[in-house]
């Protein structure tokens, strides 16, 4: 350890001060929140700020102490998006060895924050456990490990399988806890309208009927309309939930279904979500959203769901008949395992018949061998110009639920505004209409932006953080030559 110190000069930030290993001198350097790397970000662990360099931190207990505190990163990070804005976050083992004979490890979140990582608390997982997986599903943190019954002594190999599910609530990074060995944590699609409320989770093949006296369904409901402004009764919201399974009752409209759920604790919401989030998720369009042509996709996957850079797209309508097909393209390297983020555009003639439809996002599979094939159906509705002009909230693609009355959403310490992209005839009195709308727009004449203005369009972007922000879109929406709100991502 020693030749260590004194080779590297490994020092550790604590608590707002620079602490050096070597020497063990204190310099009272401010502690900066985010680093560019989350094995260089901040994380709390007992309420002590910690920073590490490349994945570690070593430092004396106390001032000349033999004794040696050493914290790293345990195993690989594992990323994907926790606080639902598009960026991918990172979970983490943390193991704290403070020097005795225990070896402590925590669970911990790094949040992407444009492009810096911010740590959040470490929840304690037990001592000398053995770490097995991490994984992130839809917005939840599930943790693996191993570890021994309260009878066993410390000597005994930890045996007994274990996971913990957590969320970030109010940046607080937070166990979940389950009151009852009859609950389960399960995720899947919440759907309500007139004589339905169902949920449908991904391990079943049947949707449940949502029981009335359920303890949370005060909470499921109102989450269940705040979710998705302006959308229409029985549009599937992704949530997680916990409770228990029981049979359907005997009489009402919960008699039709096999069986019956009642929801103990509303654990997430997460629009983006689906059944195969290891593997995809899609932000645009939202699951259950209303398109027009053309239909701007985007989203993210891992690497193994492309080939050659790009995978298949189906667009259907209610009778599964194709009506568009084209293929996503990765924007970054693909052949990786982790997720990659795609784009693609597609153009449709609206249907006729029926308003509703599945876009399909399939893996590509060069070997046409049917255990290969995997697909993520996402279900959407066909609008017309005259549904939208009834409707402009339909025109609104992104989920507004996410941001606070001040039109901004992140952590407290940090948190930002959304920006929106879209187009406009390029003429003095649609920008004068538009400004007068919307102040915080800027005109970019000369870029189509990711929205894709065409020659004669003009792009606008502006910014959630303004007053009755809700009110200016859905002003801008009412305006009969905007056809589209979209976030802007800015790279």
């Amino acid at each position: 350890m020693k030749r260590f110190i004194e080779v590297l000069t490994v020092f550790c930030m604590i608590s707002g001060a620079v602490t050096l290993a070597k020497g063990g001198g204190n310099a009272n350097v401010p502690l900066d929140p985010n680093a560019t790397d989350p094995l260089n970000a901040v994380y709390h662990i007992e309420e002590e700020a910690v920073r590490l360099i490349d994945g570690r931190c070593e430092l004396p207990a106390a001032p000349d102490s033999k004794t040696v505190i050493r914290i790293s990163v345990f195993g690989n990070p594992v990323y994907g998006d926790i606080d639902g804005d598009g960026d991918e976050d990172v979970v983490v083992f943390l193991s704290h060895d403070p020097g005795g004979s225990a070896t402590f490890f925590y669970v911990a979140v790094a949040l992407n924050e444009n492009g810096n990582y911010r740590g959040t608390n470490a929840v304690l997982l037990g001592d000398r456990i053995l770490t097995q997986n991490l994984r992130i599903r839809n917005g939840v943190v599930v943790a693996a490990y191993l570890d021994r019954s309260p009878r066993e002594p410390m000597a005994v190999l930890p045996s007994i399988g274990r996971s913990k599910h957590f969320v970030l609530e109010r940046n607080t990074f937070i166990e979940i806890t389950i009151d009852t060995k009859e609950e389960q944590v399960l995720e899947g699609w919440v759907t309500i309208g007139h004589e339905v409320r169902s949920f449908l989770p991904c391990s079943r093949k049947k949707a449940l009927w949502l029981m009335g006296n359920a303890p949370a369904l005060d909470k499921v409901v109102p989450a269940y309309r705040k979710s998705l402004p302006g959308e229409m009764p029985y549009t599937p919201i992704f949530m997680t939930l916990i409770g228990r399974i029981v049979k359907s009752p005997v009489a009402g409209f919960g008699a039709d279904y096999k069986g019956a759920f009642i929801a103990t604790q509303l654990v997430q919401v997460f629009p983006q979500g689906n059944c195969k989030s290891d593997l995809i998720y899609l932000y645009s369009p939202l699951p259950g959203a209303h398109i027009t042509s053309p239909l701007r996709i985007r989203g993210h996957a891992r690497g193994k769901w492309f080939f050659e850079g790009d995978f298949p797209i189906v667009l259907t309508d209610s009778d599964r008949k194709v009506i568009a097909k084209g293929y996503a393209t990765a924007k970054d390297e693909w052949m990786t395992n982790n997720f990659v983020p795609f784009e693609s555009e597609i153009t449709f003639n609206t249907p006729t018949s029926g308003n509703s439809g599945t876009l399909i996002l399939k893996k590509d599979n060069p070997t046409d061998l049917p255990e290969h094939n995997d697909e993520l159906e996402v279900a959407v509705h066909f609008f017309s110009q005259d549904s939208l002009h009834a409707d402009p909230w339909q025109k609104i693609t992104f989920d507004l639920s996410r941001l606070d009355d001040d039109g901004l959403f992140g952590a407290t310490d940090a948190k930002r505004a959304l920006a929106y992209e879209f187009c406009i005839p390029d003429t003095v009195q649609n920008r004068t209409e538009v400004k007068r709308i919307d102040p915080t727009v800027k005109f970019f004449a000369e870029s189509p932006g990711r929205i894709g203005c065409g020659e004669y369009e003009n792009l606008c972007i502006g910014s959630t953080h303004q007053k009755d922000f809700r009110g200016v879109l859905q002003r801008l929406a009412e305006l009969t030559y905007v056809h589209r709100i979209d976030q802007s991502f800015f790279e």
